[in-house]
């Protein structure tokens, strides 16, 4: 279970999430549908504890970064790595 209260982002002066309350239950699925620049991958990268916020998000679990997966529409490659490095980093080595 994934609670969220009042849950505010903002970038500057701009409000993006607006005191966002939800919760998501064990074992369903949910879609968070919403238009260009909605704020729905902000409100993941809070989630996931890449944004800072004001509000509360309290789970089940002590660390809830340790319990979540998510791609981003951005990807994300090391600067420094080459190509076959970048991937034999991940947990499952490409050969």
């Amino acid at each position: 279970m994934i609670k969220i209260e009042k849950l505010s982002k903002f970038y500057a002066r701009k409000q993006v999430l607006n005191a966002i309350n939800v919760e998501f239950k064990k074992g369903t699925v949910y879609g968070v549908v919403g238009e260009n620049g909605a704020g729905k991958t902000t409100l993941f990268r809070c989630i996931s504890g890449l944004e800072s916020y004001k509000g509360i998000i309290s789970s089940d679990f002590n660390k809830l970064k340790d319990h979540l997966g998510l791609l981003s529409t951005e990807p994300f490659f090391f600067q420094k790595l080459r190509g076959k490095n970048t991937f034999n980093s991940l947990p499952t080595p490409v050969k």
